[in-house]
Order: structure tokens, then sequence, then C-alpha cells
């Protein structure tokens, strides 16, 4: 394939990418809601939908183990369906979800419809990386596969901003329209050419590779090499799974999920807003459209240096971040049981920001992107389906049990220990994460396969975890 330049091969892998967005924005909006909708729901005046500090704490859990649930059956239907057909059934349990919430008579009903939204969130999360990975060339794959996750951002910054002027009810209805254009619009892109050679589907994956490609783009020696590296993955044995070639990156996988949610990260994001209004601040719901918003921002400059410093830096870099800021956090709560802390509730904003930024800055996307680079084709759909699994099932044990642990460990005492699993998630990328910067999938499975060094055709390859 000649040099990349702007054509109309990248034009249409930057459309499917926008498309395939949508569903992570609708993920987003629906981990952030609880953080927006509790607030409002423990309000007693609503009767048997009132939510008690138990309820919130089910409200905002039960969402992962929607996701738990949603990774077992987003690896069949990845697997079985394809990557396109799961983004377009992932709507199915999120509107189910918020028609539960929306029109339920009792809290019962806003309880399970947070479980099957989680169903939603999670086929959705799953699918859209994998399918925008194995539809976008090498040199704009990390940029594209990490808009997914900005996508997701967006998504929880749309959700803060229609906070300021809709109710808990009114914000589900918007999630069920984005849904909806999905849907839709899915209709009319192709399916991942990986998937449809590994179903035996040739001529369709010719064209479909044709379509993403551009017509003046000679796409054979990528057809090949797919179909070679899907001829080299055939028919996985439970017995193969202890063979470098799988289990590493399928155990890299995994660890990044679960080191994400250990960091705490959904604390801040399930129960932002009430978190907020604990250091003293009133206005909640406006300063938390100021710390997503610098979410954002830090998940967009993602974009532009994933591909430029590369998958371990970012990790690196924004895992410190996220140590000093839970230290930091800590200490505020410390000088305020101590009643040294005075008027320094600008700290603990600050302290806050720091986290969210560090996260948007490597550990938010980054995961996302090296799982759907690591794992071989023939475990891609399982792979994916058990690191949402551990990703999800580390989330739920992290919210729930949040508000056990600041009650045994004080608020300092549990935001020091996310700090220590940031350490450690640095740790761990330092000594088990190769670099797969400009790499293509072939490349990265044959890295894993072989167990050394490769080369492409421009420059060694170094996939080496320490640099």
């Amino acid at each position: 394939m000649s040099k990349e330049k702007l054509s109309r091969g990248i034009a249409q892998q930057i459309l499917v990418t926008s498309i395939a967005c949508i569903a992570n924005v609708n993920f987003g909006f629906a981990t952030q809601y609880s953080s927006q909708a509790t607030p409002q729901l423990q309000n007693k005046l609503l009767g048997d939908r009132y939510l008690t500090n138990l309820d919130v704490s089910l409200f905002g859990s039960l969402f992962s183990v929607g996701g738990i649930i949603g990774g077992i059956i987003g690896s069949l239907f990845l697997r079985y369906l394809g990557r396109r057909s799961t983004l377009v059934v992932c709507s199915a349990p999120f509107v189910l979800g918020w028609c539960f919430i929306m029109y339920g008579p009792n809290k019962i009903y806003l309880i399970i419809g947070r479980t099957f939204t989680g169903i939603g969130a999670i086929l959705a999360a799953m699918a859209a990386p994998i399918y925008v990975a194995e539809t976008c060339s090498p040199s704009i794959r990390g940029r594209l596969v990490s808009a997914t996750f900005l996508a997701a951002i967006c998504g929880n910054f749309l959700c803060v901003l229609l906070s300021l002027i809709l109710n808990w009810n009114y914000l589900a209805l918007v999630s069920v329209v984005l849904l909806t254009i999905l849907s839709i619009a899915m209709a009319f892109l192709p399916e991942t050419p990986r998937w449809l050679l590994s179903q035996g589907r040739t001529y369709q994956a010719f064209y479909a590779l044709k379509w993403l490609r551009g017509d003046d783009q000679d796409i054979r020696p990528e057809l090949q090499a797919i179909d070679q590296s899907l001829n080299d993955n055939q028919k996985l044995k439970c017995s193969e799974l202890r063979q470098p070639a799988v289990l590493k990156p399928l155990m890299i996988s995994i660890m990044l999920m679960i080191l994400q949610q250990t960091s705490g990260i959904n604390i801040f994001i399930f129960y932002g807003v009430s978190i907020i209004q604990r250091t003293g601040i009133s206005a909640g719901y406006e300063i938390s459209v100021i710390l997503v918003g610098g979410l954002l921002l830090s998940t967009i400059s993602t974009l532009y240096t994933v591909d430029y410093f590369g998958r371990r830096k970012m990790l690196i870099t924004s895992g410190l971040g996220m140590a000093v800021g839970h230290f930091c956090f800590g200490i505020y709560h410390l000088m305020i049981i101590s009643e040294a802390a005075g008027d320094l509730r600008w700290l603990a904003v600050a302290t806050v920001a720091i986290i969210l930024v560090s996260f948007g800055l490597g550990w938010g996307a980054v995961p996302f992107l090296s799982m759907s680079e690591l794992l071989p084709i023939r475990i891609r759909s399982v792979g994916s389906g058990l690191a949402m699994i551990a990703n999800w099932l580390t989330a739920f044990i992290v919210t729930y049990f949040y508000d056990k642990m600041t009650k045994t460990m004080e608020i300092y005492g549990t935001f020091w220990l996310y700090a220590v699993f940031s350490i450690i998630a640095v740790i761990y990328v330092y000594y088990a994460l190769p670099e797969t910067k400009g790499k293509s999938l072939e490349e990265i499975e044959a890295y894993f396969r072989l167990n050394k060094r490769v080369y492409n055709s421009e420059e060694e390859m170094e996939l080496s975890p320490k640099d």
C-alpha cells in the first residue's frame, strides 16, 4: 500500500470511526448518569422512586454487574454476529434499560434499568474499539481507536452539561435518541474485513477493504497479510491458552483493565457530584462540568500524542499523575479531620482535576487501544469479553465497597490506597507492556507468536517491554 495521505480512503475510515463513536458516547453518558441523577433521586417527594443511601450504592454499582453480563454476551456476539452487528444490537438492552428508568413506577425498576444500561454500555465499549481497529490503517489506528474513548468522555461531558437544564427523566431520553441514530447509521457501514475473512467471506472482505482504503489503493498485500494472520491463528484449543502467543497478550489486556479500575476513577464518574458537595461546595453540578471538561480536553490531546509518544509513555505519565492527585486528595481529607484545612476547598477541586486530567492522558483510552491491538484474532472476541468482565467486576468491587472503605479506612486512607494502585499500574506497564506504536496487527501477533523482535519494511520493530 502506498504512503498514506488524506484521501477518500482516510475519509472513509474517519467516517466509520465517527459513527462507531456514537456507541461510546452512549457508554460515557450512561456511566456519568448516576452521578448526575442520584442527587435528584434522593428527593423524598419522588415517593416510591426515592433512593436511600444503600439504593444509591446499588444504583451505581449494579451498572457494573450489567457490564459483567454484557462482557459474557459480547464475546459471543462479536464472534458469531460480527463487530458491526454487535454495535447495532447493543441498542436493545440500552433502550430497555432507559425505558425502565424513565417509566418505572418504583425504585426497583430504576435499579433494574440501570443494570440493563450496563449491559448495553459494555457491548458498545467492547465492539467500538475492535471495529475501529480492524477497519483502520496502522498509521492512524492509534488516534482513531483512541477517539472511541474520547467519544465516551464526550458522553460524560454531554450528560454533565445537559444535567444543568434537564432532570433525570429527560437525560435518559437523550441517550435513546442517540441510540436510534447509531442503529440506523451502522446499517450503511461495512463489516470489518478481518471478521469477514474469518467467516470465509472473501469476496465481501475484498470490497469492504477496498471501500475503506479507497479505489486508488492496492489492497491485495494487506488482504493477503490479514488472510495469512488468520491462517496462522486457526482452531484455538484450550491447551493453547498456555502458550505465550495467546496467554501473554490476554493476561496483559486483562491486567490493564483491572488496573484501570483500581485507580478509583469510577468513584468520580459514578458519584462525582456527591463527592464535590461533600467538600462543602454547593455548586456540585457546575463544578462537575468544569472537571469533566478537563477530562475531555486531556483525552483529546491523547489522540495527537498516543501515536507520537507511544502507549507505554502515555500510561506511565498518566499513572504517576493519578497517584499524585489521589495522594493530595487524601491529604486534604486528613486536614479536614484534624481541622487544619481552613478554607482549602479549592485544593479538593484542584486534586480531583489532576486525577481526571491524568486519567484522560493515558489510562482512559490506552487500555482499550492496547486490548484491540494485542489480542490475536482467534481470541479477540473471547479475550475482549474476559478483559471487559475483569474490568467491570473490578469496577463493581471498587464502587460498591467505596462507602464501606471510607468508614473503615477514612476517606484519606481510601484515596491513598488508590494512589498505591496507580503506582502499581506504572510498574506493571514498565515491565510487562510492549510498545505497539505504528505496528500492524499482523506484526504484533507475530511478535507474541515468535517471541522475538520482528521487522517491518521501514524500520526495526521494537516491541520489547523495557525501552
